[in-house]
């Protein structure tokens, strides 16, 4: 799911790095990536946050690499 979210937002960015550092500055809003907090996969367990099952969750729209900046003011 992450190369995924990483490939989409590579039409936007010009770096892994600032790929990787929109979608990890996003992860905590909910209108752009939801969390996921609940299941498991062998031994790994879902959290609050960052965990090694969902990493920093699913996109939740197709701005989920916007800008934080832009996220913060969009509807």
């Amino acid at each position: 799911m992450v190369a995924a979210m990483v490939n989409v937002s590579g039409k936007r960015r010009t770096t892994a790095a600032s790929e990787l550092s929109a979608i990890y500055a996003n992860r905590g809003d909910i209108k752009r990536i939801t969390d996921i907090k609940l299941g498991t996969a062998g031994n790994n367990k879902t959290a609050v946050g960052y965990d090694n099952v969902t990493g920093v969750g699913v996109p939740a729209g197709v701005d989920f690499d916007a800008d934080p900046a832009q996220a913060a003011t969009s509807p």
